[in-house]
């Protein structure tokens, strides 16, 4: 029988540490966490229940939220430490809502460590788990792989996505306060500090095999909207697109004598495509979700579903599809059928996810 799950893990079941390995440190980047969640987490990381970390007094993840909510103490989420914000005068950002995690692990054989990268569409909370349709993608990254590579094809992309997602941590650590991970560093006898040492370690070896072409982006410099289209070019190559779906738990409200009106961000996504060469002026755009019952025909309406897996709870996954005679990119969630698309002659190709966990 084939060695897979029945199911896609959870968000939390993300954190479980590979066969042979134990979680050493990690870092996690949302705009909103809670106990019950990072406890599952933080146990599922460590294999150590909140009586054992809080005895042992280590730091396992760091966690780094929106300014604007309330701190996780060590006596709620033993092993975890909630940084907070070093000037909330002078943030670069008006909302952090990246959600993403960097996970190290020590290997069985001397020396050995894997890296995992998550990237989430909901916060590290039980609601996530439990009621909302998310998204979920990851990655690992293996030493033995490291190994006599080249640095070149698939571990070259995962490294790149690896190296991006290291930057924008590194720039997040610039705004935070990070004493609670360095006491103890001057006198060289804190686990914590070796531990956060051993995975920037790691990174650094990533970053060392990193290739040019990678998909984790973020908005620091650039909009999502600006992105878009040059990395649709990159992941799937050139080709006109005849077909369009975008979902998200809500796209922005109108009111008023824009309510017949189809949302700002989506027309922009939309033109952006047909500017760029990569989306044809008659595709069919479709949605999930609208903020108004009286966007123009050429929109179409994919309401969620009135039975099964997903019925009872919030659509919060955003993800996009688009397809054309040549080629195309996708993602959905693993839990939910895709709207349906006209049919193609070749496969679609997936490019942003590659692979869904499980």
């Amino acid at each position: 029988m084939a060695d897979k799950p029945l199911c896609p893990p959870s968000l939390a079941q993300l954190f479980d540490a590979p066969p042979d390995h134990q979680g050493v440190f990690g870092w996690l980047c949302g705009y909103s966490a809670d106990a019950e969640f990072l406890n599952q987490a933080v146990e599922r990381f460590t294999l150590e229940t909140a009586g054992q970390r809080a005895h042992r007094g280590r730091i396992s993840l760091a966690l780094i939220l929106d300014p604007g909510q309330p701190a996780l103490g060590p006596v709620e989420v033993p092993g975890v430490a909630h940084l907070p914000l070093r000037r909330a005068d002078a943030r670069p950002f008006r909302l952090l809502h990246a959600k993403f995690a960097l996970l190290g692990f020590r290997g069985p054989v001397d020396g050995g460590w894997r890296l995992r990268l998550i990237v989430s569409t909901g916060n590290w909370t039980r609601q996530t788990v439990e009621e909302s349709l998310d998204l979920a993608w990851s990655i690992d990254v293996d030493s033995a792989e490291l190994a006599g590579h080249g640095g070149a094809g698939e571990l070259a992309e995962r490294c790149a996505d690896l190296k991006a997602a290291w930057g924008l941590l590194g720039f997040l650590q610039g705004l935070f306060d990070l004493r609670l991970l360095d006491a103890g560093r001057a006198r060289r006898h804190s686990e914590t500090v070796a531990a956060r040492d051993s995975l920037a370690g790691w990174a650094a070896r990533c970053v060392a095999f990193a290739g040019p072409r990678r998909r984790f982006i973020d908005n620091r410099r650039q909009s999502l909207l600006e992105q878009l289209a040059p990395r649709v070019r990159v992941q799937a190559g050139e080709g006109t697109r005849n077909y369009l779906a975008m979902g998200s738990g809500f796209f922005e409200s109108a009111t008023g004598a824009n309510a017949a009106q189809v949302p700002g961000v989506l027309a922009a996504i939309v033109a952006a495509l047909r500017g760029a060469g990569l989306l044809t002026a008659s595709a069919s755009p479709a949605r999930c979700r609208p903020t108004a019952a009286t966007w123009r025909p050429a929109w179409s309406l994919r309401p969620k579903a009135s039975s099964g897996p997903a019925a009872g709870g919030r659509q919060r996954q955003r993800w996009s599809l688009t397809c054309c005679r040549c080629s195309g990119t996708m993602s959905w969630a693993p839990t939910r059928p895709p709207p349906p698309a006209p049919t193609c002659p070749r496969r679609l190709r997936p490019t942003w996810p590659r692979r869904w966990p499980g």
